[in-house]
């Protein structure tokens, strides 16, 4: 660990150089409350920057051309607002980090860099603040299962690169946010949907289908997945219903084609569709 500052219910303006993380579970920028940075951040090195409670910082972070990762860490919120100029990418180990602008990431790689962002060792959530749409250069792996993506109320989250990892992905935030995908994603774990709209294409976008029947790889548990063109979802994409009512929305206009089995964690649970396709 090394030297850390707690912006605890203030706002500074002041430039600061970091390097490293305080601890395990706080950065060296951090809040254990609420607190907005509003001046320079240089790292001087790999940073971490996020607490346990909720920080936003509006200056611009830097790393002088130095391509160093920044880390967020801490159970708490993190709002970088700035046109941020670090190329390291981003890796999201706790808690929250909420965009608002593909540029609060930082540089976009010159090309594809398939960890550019990188969600979690613990429980991590990537959201939109407003309607984002994610630079396909940043390519976004899964470090474990617990990761999330989603968007805040009557926003949109919109993401056409490719999604890696050998875990599951989770969406989550509100009931009326919308994730989109729209890429070929290699992802080899199930898909949670726990709230808010999933949009999607493509069977291609929920990750690699499994190789034979797999029950449970496609779980609706109070969100809601939505299709926009003609389809087919693989057969061997188990569609779980874990929760009372579960919700498809198929496009006006187009055609939603399942042949696999669908299953429910008590005989109540309903299948709901919504829209007007079929």
């Amino acid at each position: 660990s090394g030297a850390g500052l707690d912006i605890y219910n203030r706002s500074i303006s002041n430039n600061i150089t970091i390097t490293g993380a305080y601890s395990a579970t706080a950065g060296a920028l951090y809040t254990t409350n609420t607190g907005t940075y509003s001046g320079s951040v240089t790292m001087a090195e790999a940073a971490s920057i996020g607490g346990s409670g909720t920080l936003t910082v509006s200056g611009v972070i830097d790393d002088g051309g130095n391509n160093y990762l920044l880390t967020k860490i801490g159970t708490g919120y993190l709002y970088p607002t700035a046109t941020n100029t670090y190329g390291g990418g981003t890796l999201i180990h706790d808690g929250y980090l909420g965009i608002a602008d593909d540029v609060n990431l930082g540089d976009v790689p010159g090309v594809t860099d398939a960890d550019n962002i990188q969600l979690g060792t613990s429980n991590a959530t990537l959201f939109a603040t407003a309607d984002v749409t994610i630079n396909t250069k940043r390519g976004i792996t899964l470090l474990s299962d617990n990761n999330y993506l989603g968007a805040d109320s009557g926003d949109q989250l919109t993401y056409n690169g490719v999604i890696t990892g050998d875990y599951n992905l989770i969406i989550q935030r509100n009931a009326n946010g919308t994730v989109v995908l729209g890429g070929t994603n290699t992802y080899t774990g199930a898909t949670y949907l726990y709230s808010g709209t999933l949009s999607i294409s493509s069977d291609a976008n929920l990750g690699t289908a499994p190789a034979e029947a797999t029950a449970s790889h496609l779980i609706l548990q109070g969100g809601r997945l939505k299709t926009t063109t003609d389809m087919t979802l693989n057969s061997n994409r188990g569609l779980l219903l874990n929760t009372s009512s579960s919700y498809l929305e198929v496009a006006d206009g187009t055609t939603l084609t399942y042949s696999g089995i669908i299953a429910g964690t008590n005989a109540s649970h309903d299948l709901v569709l919504n829209n007007s396709g079929t």
